[in-house]
């Protein structure tokens, strides 16, 4: 890549560096629920490991005939749903025989991601949020999330995760400029969280009103203006009303929803993790069936809401901003969309719809145990998280209910942040 004579340079994620698996004492490792895609490099080491070792690793991988697409080999689970190469403690057998740089490329990357910016020439590596301990490392924590630089020949890092490439464009510079304001404005803390997310969204409806993806002399314009809202400390921003019972119907949408996927038919066990979750939830607040909820719900929704949501939410206001500061940090990630047919507000919308949706599910759990702890907060953020993140179906259905959500006035978008 390094054609021309611009340094090429790595920013992490603040916590990158320290972060390792926690293996046995993961509370729902990564090892199920999903395709493992093994690399050919991986393919060339497990053949060679059984022909010096004796070892049996080939036999659990399905290599697909079609060589033109080099993730077309994956490991086949068993029928429980987890990878055959799991062992009864919950460790891998080819990191406890072999250690783990003998892991494949997939499974040395989770729950890391990278994004590449081409002409910009710099990687970016964060984590996602699917992954428990890296919720932990992301959301527990008081201090802001940040990117720390350093060079590409003093990083091996940049080699593990697999990357998404981001083509530069005559903006992408001033853009990238906007996107590192936006997330100062989100970190501005002497501002209260709701007003700086309100901030946000106002943004970005007015920067998709003016394109400025495509014009790069108003992007400028947005630049400066982020500056200026920052120096007024977001004085201007209007006061936006907001609804629970909005929240809910949300909510409600998106089980419904997910229902005609039939959780329940996919018997792994995340999936079977996210199902005892969400009957949880709607156990807490009285609902036996979708077709039984009624305003007596939302009302058993917004009284445990009232009593052990907003009250935590109020002593950790980090956690609203580490939820979204986790998304916002990537790189152009409000503008990242090669095809130009996602806006700002959609990509915000969409980050909006996985917040809601993780409160939600920590609601109704607060309502069952009549109480919300840490555990219970970090288990929504990485069920909806991994939820959304691995499934093309269920990501179709968040950015639907985002679409909805921008169909919406300003003021019912608001809930999302109440």
């Amino acid at each position: 890549m390094n054609k021309n004579n611009t340094p090429l340079k790595v920013s992490l994620i603040d916590y990158y560096e320290e972060f390792e698996c926690i293996g046995s004492k993961c509370e729902l490792n990564c090892c199920s629920s999903w395709k493992i895609i093994i690399d050919d490099n991986s393919i060339d080491k497990y053949k060679e490991l059984d022909k010096t070792h004796g070892s049996s690793l080939m036999k659990n991988i399905i290599i697909s005939d079609d060589t033109k697409n080099k993730n077309s080999n994956y490991i086949e689970l068993n029928n429980n749903g987890y990878c055959p190469l799991l062992e009864n403690d919950g460790l891998c057998s080819i990191v406890k025989n072999f250690g783990a740089d003998t892991l494949s490329l997939t499974c040395n990357s989770f729950p890391r991601y990278g994004v590449y910016l081409k002409g910009i020439r710099e990687y970016y590596l964060t984590m996602t949020l699917g992954c428990p301990e890296a919720a932990r490392k992301s959301i527990m924590r008081e201090k802001p999330l940040t990117m720390n630089s350093t060079s590409l020949e003093k990083n091996r890092h940049h080699d593990t995760p697999d990357y998404k490439i981001i083509n530069s464009t005559e903006n992408s510079a001033v853009l990238l400029e906007i996107s590192e304001g936006i997330l100062k404005l989100l970190q501005q803390r002497e501002v209260p969280i709701k007003k700086r997310l309100a901030t946000i969204l106002l943004l970005c409806q007015e920067m998709d009103a003016n394109d400025i993806k495509n014009n790069n002399e108003l992007a400028k314009h947005f630049a400066s203006k982020i500056k200026d809202i920052l120096n007024e400390k977001q004085q201007k921003t209007p006061p936006l009303a907001s609804s629970r019972a909005s929240q809910f119907d949300i909510f409600t949408c998106f089980i419904s929803i997910t229902e005609n996927l039939s959780i329940s038919n996919n018997h792994t066990p995340f999936y079977a993790e996210v199902e005892k979750e969400i009957r949880k939830c709607f156990n807490g607040i009285g609902v036996k069936t979708f077709d039984s909820i009624d305003d007596s719900h939302i009302t058993n929704y917004d009284s445990a809401y009232n009593k052990h949501i907003a009250p935590y939410l109020g002593s950790n206001p980090h956690i609203q901003e580490n939820l979204f500061a986790s998304q916002l940090i990537k790189p152009l990630y409000l503008f990242s969309n090669p095809e130009n047919k996602t806006t700002t507000l959609k990509h915000f919308f969409h980050i909006c719809t996985v917040y809601l949706l993780t409160v939600g599910l920590a609601t109704g759990a607060a309502a069952f145990n009549d109480k919300i702890t840490d555990d219970d907060m970090i288990k929504a953020i990485f069920l909806m998280h991994r939820f959304s993140e691995k499934n093309p179906q269920v990501e179709n259905i968040f950015y639907q209910l985002a679409k909805d959500l921008g169909q919406s006035s300003v003021d019912q978008i608001y809930t999302t942040f109440s």
